[in-house]
This record gives C-alpha cells, structure tokens and sequence, in this order.
C-alpha cells in the first residue's frame, strides 16, 4: 500500500504547490482529503522501519535479577497501539476530507439544476 500512499501524498502535495491561495478558501478538503489519504497508506511503512531499527530483544540469555538492574534499560520497539492512534487519526481525517469534499460536489451540482431550472421556468432557453 505505501505506492498508493506516496502517490495519494504527492497528488495532495502538488494540487497544494500549484495554487497556494486556494487552500485556505472553502476548498481545503479536496486537497486534503489525499494528504490524509497518503499519510495513512504510508503509515505502516514508516512503523515498519521505526521497528526495524529499534534494538531487538535478547532471546534465550540467562541473565540474573542482579545484572539485569545493572544494565541499562534498552529503548522497547514501537507497539501496535501506537500506529493504530496514527493510523486511526489518519483514516478519520480522510473520511471527514472525502465526506466534506463529496457534500461541497453534491451542493454545486443540485445548485446548478436549481439554477438551470428557474432559467428554464422564465424562458430563457440554453
């Protein structure tokens, strides 16, 4: 899935570098609605890597209570808990994006038939 995410992020990223201004009008959630789309495919390929270069546990070594105090504590790797809040958060913003984004189509399309219509009711022919 990281394919999808880079590409859905690089989608978001150029529609935001063309036309800046548009971002911050009505029209952010069709720009974000991929960045979020992006971040949340990409996410557990960036768990993955986090998990890789953490230290792996010592399996099978018989160390006593006496030096394990001793030693210092090694960084534990990245649950599972973590990267599903990420993820969770990520896949909220792009439903809430992509919902907002459809509702924004939805009211331009009933607006331009309601229009169409009374231009047609008043004889104006097109």
């Amino acid at each position: 899935m990281a394919p999808f995410g880079a590409l859905f992020l690089l989608i978001g990223l150029v529609a935001i570098a063309i036309d800046p201004d548009d971002f911050f009008s009505g029209w952010a959630p069709f720009y974000l609605a991929p960045v979020f789309c992006g971040l949340f495919f990409l996410t557990p390929a960036m768990f993955a890597f986090l998990r890789k270069q953490a230290e792996p546990a010592a399996v099978g070594t018989q160390a006593t209570q006496s030096s394990r105090t001793s030693e210092t504590p090694q960084a534990q790797p990245l649950g599972r808990t973590t990267e599903n809040i990420v993820m969770g958060f990520f896949g909220s913003m792009f439903i809430i994006m992509a919902i907002a984004s459809v509702l924004t189509v939805i009211a331009i399309v009933a607006l331009i038939f309601i229009l169409l219509e009374l231009l047609n009711q008043i004889g104006v022919n097109l």
